[in-house]
């Protein structure tokens, strides 16, 4: 089953619950969708090893793309997000890794988001 890690910034409720209908529209399609929602309660782990893990197994990482999340991505926002700062992080390292051959980062951009969000990946 191809695997799909959702990688996002908690802007609001309403967006949170907006990323969690689409892990729930791509599961009954044959994928096997991860995001933090579907984790009760702390991974036994920690949130850095669970987050590296996740993008470790995915197939596909998909990056939600707002004005938010690529404060945070670029550790400009250090107010709160310290999930999508690490996640940065560690996509930013392998792309290096790869020499920048993007097979597994898909950015996505809401409604309202411009591609002015979107990371260099």
């Amino acid at each position: 089953m191809t695997r799909v890690f959702i990688s996002y910034s908690h802007d609001s409720l309403e967006h949170k619950e907006w990323v969690f209908q689409i892990s729930e529209k791509l599961r009954p399609n044959g994928l096997e969708c991860s995001i933090d929602r579907h984790v009760n309660g702390f991974p036994p782990e920690g949130w850095p090893l669970w987050m590296e893990e996740q993008i470790e197994q995915a197939d596909y990482v998909l990056l939600v793309c707002t004005p938010l999340y690529f404060q945070r991505f670029k550790g400009e926002d250090t107010a709160g997000g310290r999930g999508v700062t690490f996640e940065g992080l560690i996509i930013t390292q392998k792309l290096y890794d790869v020499f920048n051959h993007n097979t597994k980062f898909i950015p996505v951009i809401p409604e309202t988001g411009s591609i002015d969000h979107v990371p260099l990946i």
